[in-house]
């Protein structure tokens, strides 16, 4: 019987899935959180942490040709082509965020006023987007393939089941 692998950081400690999980954030199970921070600053560290990882495979050997220029609006854009997302999927800055991101599971929603959740709500689908984007693909040209996008990219979030249509629903539509 193979152990698993366990994760101690100072802020949480986590142990390896065993078992394979659609649920993005869910390659690691968070037994414990060891921190103060509130969900809002979970949510906007982990976001961080993403930047992080876009702009270590950006300034990296294979990030400038799959990069693309600046956009009007001063942002930067990525093509999402398989070798790309492969790439940052190997790095360990990725690597620690997929660890990272398991804190998510350990939210106590129910603590949590309007604006905290609106806030963590809008950081945890921008999260759950990228990080989909780069283990998934593209999300799809056509409005099926979009839908079936945002159906299946999935996080635990304060032990519940949250997909990025369920928080578009939510949050975003009228």
């Amino acid at each position: 019987m193979q152990r698993s692998k366990s994760v101690v950081a100072n802020d949480f400690v986590a142990e390896e899935n065993e078992f394979k999980s659609e649920i993005l954030n869910e390659a690691f199970i968070c037994k414990r959180l060891n921190t103060d921070a509130s969900a809002v600053e979970l949510s906007a560290h982990l976001l961080q942490r993403l930047r992080e990882v876009l702009k270590a495979y950006a300034q990296g050997p294979t990030g400038n040709s799959n990069w693309k220029k600046r956009t009007t609006n001063g942002m930067l854009k990525i093509k999402i082509v398989p070798e790309a997302m492969q790439d940052i999927q190997r790095l360990s800055a990725f690597k620690k965020f997929e660890a990272e991101s398991c804190q998510l599971q350990r939210i106590e929603l129910n603590n949590l006023n309007l604006n905290e959740r609106v806030v963590l709500f809008v950081n945890a689908f921008n999260i759950l987007m990228i990080h989909s984007c780069i283990v998934k693909g593209s999300p799809g040209g056509n409005l099926l393939e979009r839908t079936a996008f945002l159906r299946s990219a999935r996080y635990n979030i304060g032990g519940h089941i949250f997909s990025l249509l369920d928080v578009s629903d939510l949050f975003f539509n009228e």
